[in-house]
């Protein structure tokens, strides 16, 4: 008779060591049923906000100012947005910054040829006088 194979044992489940992690008495993992003043949660709102607009900022590269670029132009909320316009927008802008890379990178082995050059090049020979008069 064959034995089958996907049939378990599940009598060990119980016999499972149970692992128990210290626990802080100031730390809690819930909330605390009980009052909350307004002072405190105006305070904690104003801080969720705060922390939102930072997470925000970090994923559009707004910079440490505090001000939003004012050019900026949030296209993902367009209502008529279509994945083609997307697809174009995202491979234009790919474009836009390789370009920009490669004229950085072009300007920069440009820079570094001409120093090389300059290094280079044998320093001009003093010019002979041709004044026979001693100078003073």
């Amino acid at each position: 008779m064959a034995i089958p194979k996907f049939i378990h044992n599940y009598t060990e489940i119980n016999n499972r060591p149970v692992i128990k992690e210290p626990q802080d008495a100031n730390k809690t993992k819930t909330e605390r049923a009980g009052y909350m003043s307004m002072e405190k949660r105006i305070k904690s709102i104003m801080a969720a906000g705060q922390r939102l607009d930072a997470s925000r900022r970090e994923q559009y590269h707004f910079g440490d100012d505090n001000e939003v670029d004012p050019t900026f132009n949030d296209h993902s909320i367009d209502p008529s947005l279509d994945i083609v316009d997307i697809h174009s927008n995202v491979q234009r802008d790919q474009e836009r910054i390789l370009t920009k890379a490669q004229a950085k990178a072009k300007a920069k082995a440009e820079a570094k040829a001409a120093a090389e050059a300059k290094a280079a090049a044998p320093a001009p020979a003093p010019a002979a006088q041709t004044d026979p008069t001693p100078e003073v």
